[in-house]
């Protein structure tokens, strides 16, 4: 069975993550991850449909980014605890 990403990409969907703990995304960030999944800061923002722009990237290359405009819930020093913590 093809991976997951191969069969949403060929669906032409992307693969998000939503509200994902700063530590979490920091992991994220060192081991790349964050270049492969978008990650959002919480689930209404995974929902909202971005805005389509032009595809520079070659022929079959997956269609990732990561969504910088806002920090993921509790990420960049805040005190807030993580649920279940």
């Amino acid at each position: 069975m093809p991976p997951a990403r191969k069969l949403v990409a060929e669906q032409g969907g992307d693969i998000a993550l939503a509200a994902v703990p700063a530590t979490t995304v920091r992991i994220f960030r060192l081991i790349g991850l964050d270049r492969v999944l978008t990650i959002h800061p919480d689930a209404s923002a995974a929902t909202t449909p971005a805005p389509r722009r032009a595809d520079t990237r070659p022929s079959g290359a997956p269609s990732f980014e990561l969504d910088t405009s806002r920090p993921a819930a509790g990420a960049y020093g805040s005190t807030e605890a993580a649920p279940g913590a």
